[in-house]
């Protein structure tokens, strides 16, 4: 599989009418954590990507990084039990996108994968997603996103346990 370099990614998410700004050359980032701190943001506004697999389908979810994946409000979006909703494995998401886990981007993927945004990006200008790269990082307004055929808005998440 071929996977784009964040250039591409970038020019995949531009040519679907998102306008973003990318981060290059930066040091390795695998973390929501490292990303905001990295990047001075909220984690709030950092994009956990976390590939799951629905029905024997993948499904990409975007959630806030101060917050995690509702496994039982994706199961009511795709009318199945919460049983039927999987975490990718990190072989199964290289070889559905090309990207390793944590990493994948919402544009530039092979396949049209569906991408479920969570509603609380919604309240921020601009948010920050992975590029493929752990080198590079991608801003994009939110609302811009939800413009994306594949994509779903709806609250996929909910507040880490304390």
């Amino acid at each position: 599989m071929l996977v784009a370099r964040p250039e591409e990614i970038v020019q995949a998410a531009r040519s679907s009418g998102i306008q973003v700004t990318l981060f290059s050359g930066l040091e390795p980032v695998r973390t929501v954590i490292e990303i905001a701190d990295r990047l001075d943001r909220s984690l709030a506004e950092v994009a956990n990507t976390v590939l799951l697999t629905v029905h024997k389908e993948p499904v990409l979810v975007l959630v806030p990084g101060d917050r995690q994946v509702d496994g039982i409000a994706i199961a009511q979006r795709y009318r199945t039990e919460a049983l039927k909703v999987s975490l990718s494995t990190r072989r199964q998401a290289e070889e559905l996108t090309g990207y390793q886990t944590a990493l994948i981007p919402p544009f530039g993927l092979d396949q049209s994968i569906d991408i479920l945004l969570d509603e609380h990006f919604l309240e921020h200008d601009t948010i920050v997603l992975p590029s493929g790269s752990p080198h590079a990082l991608i801003e994009a307004n939110p609302e811009e996103l939800a413009t994306l055929p594949n994509a779903t808005v709806g609250e996929w998440s909910r507040p880490h346990p304390d």
